[in-house]
């Protein structure tokens, strides 16, 4: 006879587990890789299988994260599978010289304002952290 106790999460270990975890949303400020390490260290310390640490996964996420987690359909996924995903999808880091090469070559449509031109680049280079003068 398998215990229950050992294969349900309880609203207490949960509640520890999130507590301690921050929320991600996948905001511009956000480390990705950072918080990854903080989750797998929380699953660790709280010796949560797959299914409980995807639970716990899910309910970190906030925001633009929970809807790409959500739009994506990830939740059949390994939970390895979807760290990997949300590290590339979030990772913005390493994407700066992608981005520098976008912002450079993009051009102002004709039926767009000068301000949403100038909001659509800021938009770039606050996802992927870009300084100021490049």
């Amino acid at each position: 006879m398998i215990d229950s106790s050992s294969t349900s999460l309880s609203t207490q270990q949960l509640a520890t587990a999130t507590g301690s975890l921050p929320m991600f949303g996948g905001k511009p400020h956000e480390d990705v890789q950072q918080w990854l390490r903080l989750f797998r260290l929380t699953c660790v310390t709280l010796n949560l299988n797959e299914d409980h640490s995807k639970l716990l996964f899910v309910c970190a996420l906030e925001s633009e994260a929970k809807t790409w987690y959500g739009v994506n359909k990830l939740e059949n996924l390994p939970l390895d599978e979807v760290c990997r995903k949300l590290y590339d999808r979030f990772d913005t880091k390493r994407n700066i010289p992608q981005a520098q090469e976008l912002i450079n070559s993009l051009e102002k449509s004709e039926d767009e304002s000068w301000v949403g031109f100038v909001e659509r680049i800021a938009t770039i280079a606050n996802r992927c952290e870009l300084p100021e003068a490049f």
